[in-house]
């Protein structure tokens, strides 16, 4: 008989590659190693939950009932804020053969009255300027980019101070504007009670009005948020002023 190595030590038969490879049917996986038990409690399941004691209870319920308490108070106030500052009932008896014009001119109708706040010159010029101190990062350098162009085209001289004039220039030729904020018009007059409206005031009362309307009606806020880009800015803006420009001059 034919020594196949089996007293040398050698196996018999010889393995085989394929069968007796790592994860081969003959392959017979290592067991595995013994996972001790972890000391004391373990994590998560074996936790006993923590039984609300009287005293803390009646400290959830109070600061509960303190959170819906304020949130009740600041709806009130909000809503109160809105509907005394921006949302009249009905139309200022001035301003409201305006808003029939707009409408009629448009097509559009306004989904609630405009509230109208006429200032004397004094506070409306209080409105429309800034002193340096309470410029913005972004009104600074909104200011920087202005300069620079206008330097770049030649408006400006080395000693012009840029605010300055923006600010003399807002306070001689602005006579009304809609605030996005607040939705509501503000404009200049030198007697606020007065029960008619010069002719340039009622031609720029319609252009703001107009604003109004785009805001309402429109959604012009989001067409504004979507113009990225100088140019789309630009657009939006042409747009939305030439819609304005071309009602009140009808």
């Amino acid at each position: 008989m034919t020594d196949h190595g089996a007293g040398n030590g050698a196996p018999w038969p010889a393995p085989h590659p394929v069968i007796d490879a790592p994860y081969g049917p003959r392959f017979t996986p290592p067991a595995p190693l013994p996972v001790p038990e972890p000391k004391g409690r373990r994590a998560g399941w074996d936790l006993t939950p923590i039984e609300p004691t009287p005293r803390s209870t009646r400290w959830l319920v109070l600061f509960v009932a303190i959170c819906l308490v304020v949130a009740a108070g600041g709806a009130v106030l909000a809503y109160q804020f809105v509907s005394s500052n921006t949302t009249p009932t009905e139309w200022d008896p001035k301003v409201r053969p305006i808003a029939t014009f707009v409408e009629t001119e448009t097509g559009l109708t306004f989904a609630h009255a405009v509230r109208i706040r006429f200032l004397t010159s004094s506070d409306f010029n209080k409105q429309v300027t800034k002193d340096e101190g309470s410029l913005s990062a972004s009104d600074r350098k909104q200011l920087a980019d202005d300069e620079a162009i206008g330097r770049a085209f030649g408006w400006y001289t080395g000693t012009t101070d840029v605010l300055k004039e923006r600010n003399t220039l807002n306070a001689a030729g602005i006579l009304a504007y809609y605030d996005f904020g607040s939705r509501q018009i503000v404009a200049r007059s030198d007697n606020p009670t007065a029960t008619s409206l010069s002719v340039s005031l009622r031609t720029t009362i319609a252009h703001e009005l107009v604003h109004a309307l785009q805001d309402q009606r429109l959604r012009i806020r989001r067409l504004q948020t979507n113009a990225k880009g100088s140019e789309a800015t630009a657009a939006a803006t042409a747009l939305i002023e030439g819609h304005a420009v071309y009602i009140e001059g009808k």
